[in-house]
């Protein structure tokens, strides 16, 4: 897959599709983020929610990692606007495939992820999460935000039909290969990640989510 192309658009074809409600579910947990110290922000494109996180929270430090090169570009002129010179050292956006690059920190007390689980197949969803749990903090929370497939009938066809419409785009665009969303819940779960809260929208098509490592405290 290659953003570059669609980098300089996507966030007014995002807005023309959605309106505002895709950010609105990239910040509705943002407030778990607050009392992070090390943050991994995966697959940001532009850098919303890591402008969002750095100006919410003064002290995290954050690695970014991010495929598209354009898009690290975007996110880079985003946050430079936002650090002052002594604390841009705190922000590190990295160019890489997420399933394959070093992460600098051995481990992270946040991890986010917006609308980029969708990307992979369920295979390289297993190898991305299991690198993830390893590089988790105890208790560690993980953001997310991303499209999902409802079981009741009238928002399951609804769903059926945006997916449809979205891969089809993104495999033109972008050379995106995957067709289909992979079950990333399942997956969290295996590897000791446990769902805390979730916010659903747009006739639960779209959710925001909020996980934990390791069991929760009784």
């Amino acid at each position: 897959m290659d953003f570059d192309f669609i980098a300089p658009y996507y966030r007014s074809l995002e807005h023309l599709a959605f309106g505002n409600r895709l950010q609105r579910h990239r910040d509705h947990f943002l407030c778990a983020a607050q009392k992070a110290h090390s943050a991994l922000v995966l697959g940001d494109g532009d850098g919303r929610f890591l402008e969002r996180l750095i100006t919410l929270n003064s002290s995290v430090v954050v690695d970014s990692i991010e495929a598209s090169h354009k898009m690290a570009v975007l996110a880079r002129r985003r946050i430079d606007h936002r650090l002052a010179n002594s604390d841009s050292l705190r922000v590190r956006i990295l160019e890489g495939d997420a399933r394959r690059i070093d992460f600098p920190m051995k481990s992270y007390d946040l991890i986010a992820t917006h609308f980029f689980l969708d990307c992979f197949n369920e295979s390289e969803l297993v190898q991305l999460t299991d690198r993830l749990a390893h590089h988790a903090a105890p208790r560690a929370l993980w953001i997310i935000s991303e499209f999902r497939k409802p079981t009741v009938f009238f928002e399951a066809i609804h769903a059926k039909v945006w997916l449809k419409i979205m891969y089809t785009f993104f495999r033109l665009v972008a050379k995106l290969e995957v067709e289909d969303l992979p079950d990333h819940r399942g997956i969290l779960t295996a590897n000791r990640f446990t769902l805390i809260d979730q916010h659903l929208s747009f006739l639960s098509f779209v959710g925001s989510e909020l996980w934990q490592f390791g069991p929760l405290p009784e």
